[in-house]
Parts: structure tokens; sequence; C-alpha cells
């Protein structure tokens, strides 16, 4: 989602983003590279920095994914209603966090 909504983002931002180790992120990019879903550039004079932007395919993607997690949440919200909707997103959110510092 991130290369979707911030077109040349870095693998440094979109870790950042996504609150997960560089190394997965890297892993991640390069699954998404051999699907054709991304590609992945550096700036002339910094082959350390890699920017990284989604192919018209990988856009598409990106919005059918973003179109299912939004009905998830519907029904989350139709389920528990707001409050508990809330509370449980606030949970996985200090879950994740959790993970990722380990």
């Amino acid at each position: 989602m991130g290369v979707c909504t911030e077109p040349g983002m870095t693998v440094q931002e979109l870790t950042q983003f996504a609150q997960i180790s560089q190394p997965l992120m890297s892993q991640a990019v390069k699954s998404l590279e051999d699907r054709n879903l991304v590609t992945r550039s550096s700036p002339v004079g910094d082959r350390r920095v890699s920017v990284i932007v989604a192919t018209p395919e990988g856009v598409r993607v990106g919005e059918q994914a973003y179109e299912s997690m939004m009905k998830v949440e519907e029904h989350l919200i139709s389920s528990l209603g707001g409050n508990d909707s809330d509370e449980l997103k606030i949970l996985l959110d200090r879950l994740i966090a959790g993970c990722a510092g380990r």
C-alpha cells in the first residue's frame, strides 16, 4: 500500500511505513519485483538507496487489496460495533509493535 499511496518511497521508508525489519522488507520488495508489481531503481550517484514504484499492475492489485481491507473493516464494525472495533485495532497495533521489536 505504501508504494501505491507514496510513489517513489525508499526501502527504508517502506520499512518504517510497514513497521517491519529491513531484511523482511527487502524480501517483500524482491517478491513484488518478481511478480512485476513494482520496479526498483537507484538515484544517480547513490546506489545504496533503492526507490520503489508500483507498476500499473501493482497499482491495480493495491487498489483491490484496499477494497478488500475496507470490506473487512466494515464487517468488523457491523459485527463488533464501533467502540469494540476501535479497541481491537488498538490491541492489534500493540501486538504488531511488540512483534516488530523482536
